[in-house]
């Protein structure tokens, strides 16, 4: 016997977290969600998305008008590049009306995922949003495990009662559709609005890409690390040995020595027989009938257009240089002088000699370059940033050194210069010395903007506090 279900007034769910690699090419269910996606709102789910996307876009033709959808949602979807379609679409089919975050620890101790409970509300049309509807991000201050019998009330007060602005139980921002577009199109992850960002619109007309002056992309990651660097004391000849910063963790100020070495030819090997090169020779020899995990060839899995397969390009060193998931510290690191860069690490390299890199090196170190890593990227299980070359490429803005005037560079610099000769100490402790305030007070004045900087501070810290704080809770569940 078959019974038709009504549409329900409401669902509830805490959805399966799988990566894209699991699932997106076995299920079967998927290439039919996306075909109504694409019928219904002419857009489609990108190739990565995690699983529980297309079970929370399905549940629209579940839900009765006007019908809510109360879910856990993993940390990524607000900020992972897949996510980016998936919110657009969600948008078309749901008003969002809340997202809450803890701002003291994960809710769930027996997982890695960090998560976010959503509420939405079924569009009567789909497609149809308002630029005036609102969103409520809220942050939640205390464990869960610590919450009062009423809290659930007091906090559900804040999140509905639109004169609330939080209270002792969590802090809240009320964020509108035309405002997320917006900050979309400045490359602003949705993780940025659990912060009140009503000091941005002065400071963005003094902003450019990071990209107007650097070239970004992720360190090198030829494919085979023991062949590309080699360990010290390898007999090879110098010219095929270039200088490499294989990690942030051994750098602890802003100027970056390298640590490593990296292998870099482009010679043929008859070529480096006719050198009587024999100590490239012997190395690439190492590896030349070598195969890698799957049983291939490494000549035949390296093997690049234009490029030896043993070849690592010369032109991708670096100038500057990022972690790829920073933890505490927030900084860029200048590598004097240029030097190679390791995949864990991003690079930026400068376009052309004529760009002011001492200049560019202290706006993309100050807070606002650090409100910008951290409002690109979003918290993992561990608490590290999760940043994307790519996205760094295409949406890292700094402020403009176009806009400093010669006497305001001289004292810039001059303030700079005092932090570049000692260690970069954890976010929360830089903001509290004086060397790294005068530095910050010197960028901001110079821009007209000194008044803005205590809110662009506030922000970026509350955004910093609500990421480690999963990390910090983890640490202390496993002392105890």
């Amino acid at each position: 016997m078959t019974k038709k279900l009504p549409h329900f007034p409401a669902v509830v769910l805490n959805p399966p977290f799988v990566r894209f690699e699991d699932w997106m090419r076995t299920e079967p269910s998927i290439s039919e969600i996306n075909d109504y996606l694409r019928s219904c709102a002419s857009d489609g789910l990108d190739a990565k998305t995690d699983y529980f996307a297309p079970i929370i876009l399905h549940l629209y033709r579940l839900l009765a008008a006007d019908g809510r959808v109360g879910s856990i949602f993993p940390n990524a979807w607000l900020g992972a590049d897949w996510a980016v379609a998936f919110r657009r679409i969600l948008q078309k089919f749901f008003s969002i009306e809340m997202v809450l975050t803890s701002g003291a620890g994960r809710w769930f101790q027996n997982a890695d995922v960090v998560t976010n409970l959503v509420v939405l509300k079924r569009r009567k049309q789909v497609n149809r949003v308002s630029r005036d509807e609102t969103t409520t991000f809220g942050v939640t201050t205390r464990p869960l495990s610590a919450w009062e019998e009423e809290e659930p009330g007091v906090i559900a007060d804040a999140l509905t009662i639109a004169a609330q602005s939080g209270n002792g139980a969590i802090c809240v921002n009320r964020v509108s559709a035309g405002e997320l577009a917006h900050f979309d199109s400045l490359g602003l992850c949705w993780s940025a609005h659990f912060t009140n960002l009503n000091w941005f619109k002065p400071v963005e007309r003094f902003l450019t890409l990071a990209s107007t002056y650097f070239e970004v992309s992720r360190g090198e990651r030829r494919g085979w690390d023991d062949l590309f660097f080699p360990p010290e004391g390898a007999p090879i000849e110098s010219q095929y040995l270039q200088p490499v910063l294989m990690s942030a963790a051994s750098s602890p100020g802003l100027i970056a020595t390298a640590d490593g070495r990296a292998f870099c030819c482009s010679c043929s090997l008859d070529e480096l027989r006719k050198l009587g090169h024999s100590g490239a020779l012997a190395w690439i020899g190492k590896f030349q009938h070598a195969k890698n995990r799957t049983g291939q060839p490494l000549p035949q899995v390296l093997a690049r257009g234009g490029l030896q397969w043993y070849e690592m390009r010369s032109d991708t060193t670096a100038d500057l240089a990022v972690s790829l998931n920073p933890d505490k510290r927030l900084c860029f690191m200048r590598l004097t002088p240029r030097a190679f860069v390791n995949q864990r690490l991003i690079r930026l390299t400068a376009r052309s000699s004529t760009v002011d890199l001492d200049l560019a090196h202290a706006m993309l170190c100050s807070v606002m370059g650090c409100f910008y890593l951290e409002a690109l990227g979003f918290g993992r299980g561990l608490g590290v940033l999760d940043l994307n070359a790519s996205k760094l490429a295409r949406q890292m803005r700094m402020l403009d050194p176009k806009h400093v005037p010669t006497h305001s560079r001289k004292s810039i610099l001059s303030a700079f210069d005092r932090l570049l000769k000692r260690k970069v100490l954890s976010l929360e402790e830089e903001l509290q010395q004086s060397d790294r305030m005068a530095f910050e007070c010197a960028v901001f004045e110079c821009f007209g903007l000194l008044d803005v900087l205590p809110r662009v501070q506030e922000s970026v810290l509350a955004l910093h506090r609500i990421r480690c704080a999963a990390c910090q809770q983890k640490a202390n569940g496993k002392k105890s």
